[in-house]
């Protein structure tokens, strides 16, 4: 069952990110909120920004959808989403800050710090299936914690030098789907 969920939610946010991107790509030119070519790009034409709002959209949505309606009641989605939606709302404020204000690195990691410990800290842990390290909490929080800044610095620092975080982050979302398609696993963090 857990298979066909990750299929609604996939399929479903990729659909309303489809039909998102070029309503708000529209909006982000019209209001002139791009990056510019300069000596340091190689594109030769501004790029939009405010991508990573239809990617929130089609995300939540998704989720919304499957933990609304299609989750068994008590299978934890629910309340899974609960304990992320301030801290992933941080960070998508973040990026539209980001994409608007050009806010310093420092700026960014602090939030993204901040928004990975909420997130550790609530209990959406990343477990590396040894006993000795799973059950020290203190190590598990920290470890949560460095890979989600990880993956979000990592998916700004790529976005902020060639615009692409929404096809890497597709195909990531695919790969994470079909892993817990195989494994018919309810939570997976890719």
């Amino acid at each position: 069952m857990a298979g066909l969920h990750a299929l609604v939610a996939f399929s479903l946010s990729f659909a309303v990110v489809a039909a998102s991107t070029p309503i708000i790509r529209r909006y982000a030119l019209q209001w002139k909120l791009g990056d510019k070519p300069n000596g340091r790009k190689i594109h030769t034409s501004t790029i939009p920004h405010l991508g990573g709002i239809g990617m929130g959209l089609g995300v939540f949505g998704s989720l919304g959808v499957v933990a609304g309606f299609l989750a068994a009641p008590g299978s934890g989605l629910s309340g899974f989403l609960l304990k992320i939606i301030i801290p992933v709302g941080m960070v998508a404020a973040l990026g539209v800050t980001d994409d608007t204000k050009n806010l310093r690195a420092s700026q960014k990691l602090a939030i993204q710090t901040l928004a990975s410990i909420i997130i550790a800290v609530t209990g959406v842990h990343l477990l590396v299936g040894i006993p000795a390290f799973d059950t020290h909490l203190m190590f598990v929080i920290m470890l949560t914690t460095f890979y989600l800044v990880g993956i979000s610095s990592s998916v700004n620092l790529f976005d902020g030098h060639v615009g692409l975080a929404a096809g890497v982050t597709c195909i990531s979302a695919l790969a994470c789907g079909l892993t817990a398609v195989l494994l018919d696993a309810p939570v997976i963090v890719c």
